[in-house]
This record gives structure tokens, C-alpha cells and sequence, in this order.
């Protein structure tokens, strides 16, 4: 027997495409909804995974752009926007699954280029200064750790490398987190428990009570 979850981690979702809510029809027909954060340090896009379980649900295009909410007893976090990059079916009975991609969104709603390859110099130039000029290039509002916004830089290329690949590199180099995501480019301390404008954020601790499974594993495998 499923023990039943508390009522104060009372899991929900909101989802619209192309700016129509298809929440409902999807908790209707939903098996699982899994959103992976691959951080910022990786180079990977976060990842969105839908599983359904329906004989009449039209697929979407791909292509198609989704706004994805999640959160708690309807207090619900804006995690951007996902573009929808796969599709699969099988049955009987039918399931679909959707994979979509983070895509950063400017002010347009349009998808940022940021993985076309671009080769430019910096000279002289703060951390904050490249940020903000790939942020604003891509039609996205920088947002830069104060503590890393200040970081001198006397010369690095970029040489048939794109944007986001850039970040990527200077947040190895500085132990920082980018991620172009909600309309903004976030470049932020790694680890840090704060704000881009540096508000500390309060800790939360996670029980198992909290959760419906959980898993631990050490060592090679």
C-alpha cells in the first residue's frame, strides 16, 4: 500500500505551449514529469521529460515551446522555457513521451542563438563586462554575482566557439554557474547559497518523509 504523502508536499506543475495552459490535460494522462537540472558547468541544456498515458492525445510538433512551473501546495517556480526536441508512442496501452530542452527566451519569446559559433577578442575587459555583452547579444538581461562582476580580464578569444560555450568556460576558470534561463543569463559564485544581487537564500532541509523514493549509491560502478 502507497503511503500518503503529506499534505505539505503536495507536488504541481503548470505547463502552457505556445501560450495556452495544457496543465490539466496533462495531469488527466500524466505517469511522470521529470525536469533535470544539469547545472551550469556542464554545457548541457536542463532537460524535460513527459510521460502520458492516452489513446487521443495529439503529440506536439517539435519545435513546439513550452513554459514549465513547478512547485508545492501552488506555490509554483518558474523554470523557463523548454523547447520540445523529441517525441516517442508505443502500446498498447498508448504512451507518449515528450523530451524537450531548456531554451533561453528573450523578451520576443524567441529562442537565444546561443550555440552558433561566434570568433571575437576581450581585451581589458571586467568578467561582468563579457556577460553582459553576450547576454545583451543574445537579447537577455545579465545578471552577474557582484563578487564576480569585478574579476579583471587583460585578454582571452573567442575563436569559433559559441556563447554558450564561452560561459561554460569562464565559469570553470572563475568556479561559477551559467545558465541562460527565464529571459536572464545568470553567471553566479558555484555553491553559493545566494541571489545574483546577493541575497543570502535560507537553507532547506530535505526528509525522507519528504520524498516518495530516494537512492544512494558510492564507489565505481
Amino acid at each position: 500500500m502507497q503511503q500518503k504523502q503529506p499534505a505539505e508536499f503536495r507536488p504541481e506543475f503548470r505547463i502552457t505551449a505556445e501560450g495556452r495552459d495544457i496543465t490539466a490535460i496533462l495531469r488527466e494522462n500524466l505517469v511522470d514529469l521529470s525536469l533535470t537540472d544539469n547545472g551550469g558547468t556542464t554545457g548541457k541544456a536542463d532537460e524535460l521529460q513527459i510521460t502520458l498515458l492516452s489513446e487521443t492525445l495529439k503529440l506536439p510538433p517539435k519545435g513546439a515551446r513550452l513554459r514549465v512551473s513547478l512547485g508545492f501546495n501552488g506555490q509554483l517556480v518558474d523554470k523557463g522555457w523548454f523547447v520540445v526536441s523529441g517525441r516517442a508512442s508505443s502500446g498498447p496501452p498508448r504512451k507518449i513521451v515528450l523530451y524537450a530542452t531548456a531554451a533561453p527566451m528573450n523578451a520576443q519569446k524567441q529562442p537565444g542563438d546561443v550555440q552558433s559559433q561566434k570568433s571575437r577578442s576581450w581585451d581589458a575587459v571586467t568578467l561582468g563586462d563579457i556577460v553582459t555583452t553576450v547576454a545583451k547579444d543574445n537579447g537577455l538581461i545579465p545578471k552577474v554575482a557582484e563578487q564576480l562582476a569585478s574579476i579583471a580580464i587583460e585578454h582571452i578569444d573567442q575563436v569559433r566557439e559559441s556563447d554558450a560555450a564561452l560561459m561554460t568556460r569562464l565559469a570553470r576558470m572563475y568556479n561559477a554557474v551559467s545558465k541562460p534561463a527565464g529571459g536572464y543569463w545568470l553567471f553566479l559564485e558555484q555553491g553559493e547559497a545566494a541571489t545574483a544581487s546577493g541575497r543570502r537564500l535560507t537553507n532547506v532541509t530535505i526528509t525522507p518523509e519528504a520524498l516518495t523514493s530516494w537512492s544512494y549509491s558510492d564507489g565505481q560502478r
